[in-house]
């Protein structure tokens, strides 16, 4: 398994990642993983969607109308028409914006919705979170974590007492003993506080959907 989310409605949505090997560093296998949702407890998972490649950041819209879903893959964030009271919740999956153009090794992980309805993507490969309007694909804001933290990002969640704080996760289970001791900050959690949000234009509160 890999990424997770609970939906408005409680469902856990959560997807997997299939790799050759149980190896730090195997090659993924393209189109082996699922999205699943589990509805209760003591029921089964639901597969969403299928030939998936590595199933990634889960976000609802304040109205509950749409899910943003990523499939790291496919470099591109996706977009889900949403009724939480459906029995098939998510369809009519689109293409909502594209992350990056080329697989150099930079792909979107995580994400978080703030309350101005744009979405934060951490940039796995690029050392980055950047604040995406959704609509237009158009970059508002990118976070940048300090010298020696890695460009691994994995995912990113606001936090703190208004949700005004932006924490960012990286990886370093593929590191090196030379990568390590290039990047002692990598694996960390990282917070950015609101001033700082501020200060580079993304000052917005986490939404609590």
């Amino acid at each position: 398994m890999n990424d997770g989310k609970a939906d408005p409605q409680g469902r856990l949505w959560f997807g997997s990642v299939a790799k050759e090997s149980w190896e730090p560093l195997a090659p993924t296998i393209k189109g082996g993983s699922s999205l699943y949702v589990l509805d209760r407890w003591e029921g089964a998972p639901t597969k969403v969607v299928a030939n998936v490649t590595i199933a990634n950041g889960l976000a609802w819209t304040s109205d509950g109308k749409s899910m943003y879903w990523i499939d790291s893959g496919t470099l591109s964030v996706d977009r889900f028409d949403f009724d939480g009271n459906a029995a098939q919740p998510a369809s009519n999956r689109k293409t909502a914006f594209v992350v990056s153009h080329s697989a150099t090794g930079c792909f979107p992980d995580g994400c978080a919705l703030d309350t101005a309805g744009m979405l934060w993507v951490a940039v796995y490969g690029a050392g980055e979170v950047r604040r995406f309007n959704p609509e237009t694909g158009d970059v508002l804001a990118v976070v940048r974590l300090p010298r020696g933290s890695g460009v691994e990002l994995t995912a990113c969640a606001f936090g703190g007492d208004d949700l005004e704080d932006l924490y960012i996760t990286t990886a370093a289970k593929s590191y090196s003993p030379e990568k390590r001791a290039e990047n002692p900050l990598g694996g960390g959690l990282f917070r950015v506080p609101k001033t700082l949000l501020a200060k580079i234009g993304g000052h917005s509160r986490g939404s609590h959907v």
